[in-house]
């Protein structure tokens, strides 16, 4: 690729210079939307047929690159009717998870939203860093019955980006039916994986 950006550039006609960026620029995207494609299709996977949402977390967060740093994760059963969320399990640091108000206040102003993402920055969840929401369903229905919350060091990755919108909507078996750990629970109890690195 470079070969022809360089034999554009030493070339006297401006015209084949511009082609040759042109030519490099349109492989660089092409390559960075298959890069996205793949990890959408191994994202699906991971929340479709992980046997539990802990394994599913880890998963995700196995999937994601390093940098921006993924600083957490979480997945939350979602009630429509009565726009309230409940956490059922993440991974991480927990001074990125978004408190209960803030992660509802936004999930019930954007989830009406077309768009296949919830994000925003941290500061509108009251925290450093960019997140965002995917939507999930259970495997019974059309409608919202839970989102993957992810929260990145700075920005949301592009490819990360692409990924995410082909799992908005995927089927996650034990979304409606895993349990709500108790407020009461030891603080373990709620975190379904630690952070290795």
């Amino acid at each position: 690729m470079a070969g022809f950006l360089l034999l554009g550039l030493g070339h006297e006609d401006p015209g084949l210079a511009l082609t040759a960026g042109a030519l490099v620029a349109g492989l660089v995207l092409r390559l960075e939307r298959w890069r996205g494609e793949r990890l959408g299709r191994r994202l699906r996977r991971a929340l479709e047929e992980t046997p539990d949402l802990g394994a599913s977390i880890e998963r995700v967060a196995s999937l994601l690159p390093r940098r921006p740093a993924l600083r957490w994760a979480g997945i939350v059963r979602w009630d429509e009717r009565g726009l309230q969320g409940a956490l059922l399990g993440e991974w991480g640091w927990r001074a990125a998870r978004p408190g209960q108000t803030a992660l509802t206040s936004w999930l019930v102003r954007d989830a009406d939203l077309p768009h296949d993402l919830l994000l925003c920055s941290g500061a509108e969840v009251g925290k450093e860093g960019a997140y965002v929401a995917v939507p999930l369903r259970a495997p019974d229905g059309e409608a919202t019955a839970g989102f993957l919350v992810l929260a990145f060091g700075s920005c949301v990755p592009k490819r990360v980006e692409m990924a995410l919108h082909d799992c908005a909507g995927v089927a996650v078996p034990r979304l409606t039916t895993t349990p709500v750990p108790s407020r009461a629970a030891p603080a373990s109890a709620l975190t379904a994986l630690r952070r290795t690195s």
